[in-house]
């Protein structure tokens, strides 16, 4: 008879008593065996069923392996490959500044933020193969581990314990990421008791330099793991970043890691992989050093209309972007050749997704001829629509973008705004390039999201 421990009011069992067969995902074992099995893994929770009778187990994570030394294009692929979107309304924050708000930088909690929790756990993709990215600074995933002995004299002998890990960003001027753990569920039965001992770690994936971790294995009993779930008591590493081991501008490092399950009837497993980014780019106003998730697609978003329907604060900027992305070859100044405006979100990912926009320094060589180059443009005497009174000319890619006016593969448009819509649309540039945490040149990418309201 399996022995179920509760969590809350409800029973969380994740295994039945007997069953007469064992659908494992490279063949089956059957309690008929007459020599008994013994099968141990630790897999996303979506991964993990059982129907009564049968145990499946879609997936099995391979070992994480992780390149010594990635590039940025490589990272960039993976955060495409992830499938992970996170948009941030540029307009809200720079309205919140410009009402006097000081922006706070992000600091990981000491408990995990409960509203955050529940949406994880409601969050399908937080049992996926990345986890669930809520934005650059809040992560999260399900997984369960097991291990299932099938003996033909004694029958099974089961542990099964599934968990909810959340992980926080920081740019708070330290350079880590705070990771956090709690069962929430668990079942043993046979020779596998509540005093057996389960154990989990966080571990830097492959020669990672740079990487360390703080919280090393913890270990307790399935009913002292109960007992933190019950008390709300969470477990929690450190994955520290030393930016003595970067060669890179902004003394940036990519980290990988991963989490290894230490299993009742002895031996591990391990989970996939995840990354995170760090920098100390002293540019980015009041947060001089950062640690960020980085399987995600990061992007700005401008929208057109208030809630109530009247026009945005950036509804020019918004509505010129729009444009000239549905109608580039409309826009001035014209071209000779179908024209390409890159940095449109369109919301379909795939490892080759291009066009999207690098950030330059304001003041820079490419800021500088980004800025003749719109220049040129905007005091062209054939251009039919030159801004009036209480207008200026504004230009998509933005000039603080590599894309920008002055790019030889890209092309640019220009169109007469609103001067309060352009200077908005500029501090929530600002504010965008502050809350994603948008690096120069090929160490970020972003793109742009034209909303409605």
């Amino acid at each position: 008879m399996i022995r179920r421990l509760t969590w809350r009011r409800a029973t969380l069992a994740v295994l039945a008593t007997a069953a007469l067969v064992t659908s494992l995902v490279q063949g089956t074992a059957s309690a008929q065996e007459p020599r008994g099995w013994h099968q141990q893994g630790f897999v996303p929770t979506s991964a993990f069923h059982w129907d009564g009778q049968n145990l499946r187990i879609d997936q099995q994570p391979a070992t994480p392996t992780a390149p010594s030394n990635p590039t940025p294009e490589q990272m960039r692929r993976r955060a495409l490959e992830s499938g992970q979107v996170a948009g941030v309304d540029a307009a809200e924050a720079a309205r919140s500044v410009e009402a006097g708000a000081q922006p706070m930088a992000n600091t990981p909690p000491a408990v995990p933020d409960a509203a955050f929790v529940s949406e994880c756990r409601a969050n399908a993709a937080s049992t996926g193969r990345y986890g669930w990215i809520k934005d650059r600074f809040h992560w999260c995933s399900q997984w369960t581990a097991y291990d299932i002995a099938y003996d033909p004299r004694t029958g099974f002998s089961v542990m099964a314990i599934g968990m909810t890990i959340v992980g926080y960003g920081r740019d708070d001027g330290q350079r880590d990421n705070v990771l956090f753990m709690t069962p929430n569920r668990a079942v043993v039965s046979g020779k596998y008791t509540p005093a057996y001992r389960f154990g989990l770690e966080t571990v830097c994936t492959g020669p990672t330099p740079g990487c360390g971790v703080q919280g090393g294995t913890v270990t307790k009993t399935i009913a002292e793991w109960l007992v933190d779930s019950t008390a709300g008591t969470w477990t929690s590493w450190k994955v520290t970043s030393d930016e003595n081991a970067s060669t890179r501008q902004d003394k940036v490092l990519y980290h990988f890691f991963h989490f290894v399950a230490h299993l009742a009837g002895g031996g591990t497993a391990t989970s996939y992989d995840y990354t995170t980014k760090c920098d100390s780019a002293d540019y980015i106003p009041g947060r001089p050093k950062a640690c960020v998730f980085h399987d995600v697609v990061p992007h700005l978003q401008y929208r057109s209309y208030n809630p109530d329907g009247s026009n945005s604060i950036v509804h020019d900027v918004a509505e010129h972007i729009r444009f000239a992305f549905d109608h580039p070859d409309n826009t001035w100044p014209p071209e000779n050749h179908p024209k390409k405006i890159p940095g449109k979100y369109t919301g379909v990912l795939d490892k080759d997704w291009v066009d999207h926009l690098e950030r330059v320094p304001y003041g820079s060589p490419d800021h500088t001829a980004n800025g003749k180059e719109k220049d040129r443009a905007c005091t062209n005497p054939a251009w039919p629509d030159k801004p009036q009174a209480g207008q200026q000319c504004d230009e998509f890619p933005f000039a603080t973008t590599v894309q920008g006016a002055a790019h030889p593969y890209y092309d640019f448009s220009v169109k007469a705004v609103s001067t309060d819509n352009n200077r908005d649309a500029g501090l929530a540039l600002q504010a965008y390039y502050r809350e994603d945490r948008i690096l120069y040149y090929d160490l970020d990418f972003f793109y742009v999201q034209i909303l409605d309201r």
